[in-house]
C-alpha cells in the first residue's frame, strides 16, 4: 500500500529541488515581468517539513487541511502577485502617460522658444536695418544742410552785392538830380533876369518912339 501511494505521489508532491524551483520561478517570472525571481522562488517555496532527500514523506506526511492551508496560501500570494504587477503596469501606464504629456509641453515650449529666437532675429534686423537708415538720412540731412548753408551764405552775399550796388546808384542819382535841380533854378534865374532886361529895353524903346512922334 505504501508502494501504491508512493507510485501516485510525483502528480501531488511539492517542488523541492533546486532546478524545479528556479524553473517555476522563471516561468512566474516571465508571467509576471514586475515580480522579481527571487521574489517568484520565495512564493514557491514549501513549507518546513521532511529532508529534501524524501519529497514524497513530505506529501504523506501533509494532512488534509494542512494541503488545503498551503495551496490557499499559494493562491492568495500569486492573487498578491498579480495585484502588485497590476498596480506596477497601472503606475507604468501614469508615469507613461506623464512623460507623454511632460514631452509634448517640452516640443511645445521647444517651439515657442523657436518662435522667439526667430522674432528676436527678425527685430533686430529690423532694428539694424532702420539704424542703417536713420544714419544714412542723417548724413544726407547734413550733406543737405551744409547746401543749404553755403547756397544761403551766396545769396546774402549777393543781396548785400546788389544793397550796395543799389545804394551807389541812388546816391548818384540824387546827386545828379541835385545838380539838375541847381541848373534848372539857374536857367529860372537866368530867365527872370532876361525877362527884366526885355522888359526895361521896351520901355526904353517905347519912350523913344513916343519922344520921336511929339517932335
Amino acid at each position: 500500500m505504501g508502494a501504491g501511494r508512493g507510485a501516485g505521489t510525483p502528480a501531488l508532491r511539492p517542488l523541492n529541488s533546486m532546478n524545479e524551483k528556479h524553473a517555476a520561478a522563471g516561468d512566474l517570472g516571465n508571467a509576471f515581468p514586475c515580480v522579481s525571481a527571487s521574489r517568484a522562488a520565495e512564493a514557491l517555496a514549501p513549507t518546513p517539513g521532511p529532508a529534501p532527500g524524501a519529497p514524497w514523506l513530505r506529501a504523506l506526511s501533509l494532512p488534509p487541511e494542512d494541503e488545503q492551508r498551503e495551496k490557499s496560501v499559494s493562491h492568495q500570494t500569486v492573487q498578491q502577485l498579480v495585484l502588485e504587477k497590476e498596480q506596477a503596469l497601472a503606475d507604468l501606464n501614469s508615469v507613461e502617460k506623464s512623460l507623454a504629456d511632460l514631452f509634448r509641453r517640452y516640443e511645445k515650449m521647444k517651439e515657442v522658444l523657436e518662435g522667439f529666437r526667430k522674432n528676436e532675429e527678425v527685430l533686430k534686423k529690423c532694428a539694424q536695418e532702420y539704424l542703417s537708415r536713420v544714419k544714412k538720412e542723417e548724413q544726407r540731412y547734413q550733406a543737405l544742410k551744409v547746401h543749404a548753408e553755403e547756397k544761403l551764405d551766396r545769396a546774402n552775399a549777393e543781396i548785400a552785392q546788389v544793397r550796395g550796388k543799389a545804394q551807389q546808384e541812388q546816391a548818384a542819382y540824387q546827386a545828379s538830380l541835385r545838380k539838375e535841380q541847381l541848373r534848372v533854378d539857374a536857367l529860372e534865374r537866368t530867365l527872370e533876369q532876361k525877362n527884366k532886361e526885355i522888359e526895361e529895353l521896351t520901355k526904353i524903346c517905347d519912350e523913344l518912339i513916343a519922344k520921336m512922334g511929339k517932335s
